[in-house]
């Protein structure tokens, strides 16, 4: 009796191209709120987010609960993560 093969699909190192998004939603405690940017306590940890001038204006004020969507972008020398009130500017974002 012999055992079926099996095929083994060869390595294939995960790249920018082949990723899906790391980061899509944070919720948490807003610590800090600049026009430019956020931080958002999440099961403490810190994350910082760039957000629009719109998101700014939209969240609310620091010690406040808030949800944003998130766009990750991933380069070889840093992962970035842009914040934003709304699903559609989120996805409106990752398009331009």
């Amino acid at each position: 009796m012999s055992l079926p093969s099996t095929t083994i699909a060869p390595f294939q190192p995960l790249t920018i191209s082949n990723a899906a998004p790391m980061i899509a939603h944070l919720s948490g405690t807003l610590l800090s709120k600049e026009p430019n940017s956020v931080i958002l306590d999440v099961g403490g940890v810190g994350y910082e987010v760039t957000i629009p001038i719109s998101t700014f204006y939209d969240l609310e004020e620091p010690g406040s609960n808030v949800k944003l969507r998130i766009y990750t972008h991933v380069r070889e020398e840093a992962l970035q993560l842009y914040g934003f009130k709304s699903a559609a500017r989120a996805w409106s974002f990752s398009c331009a």
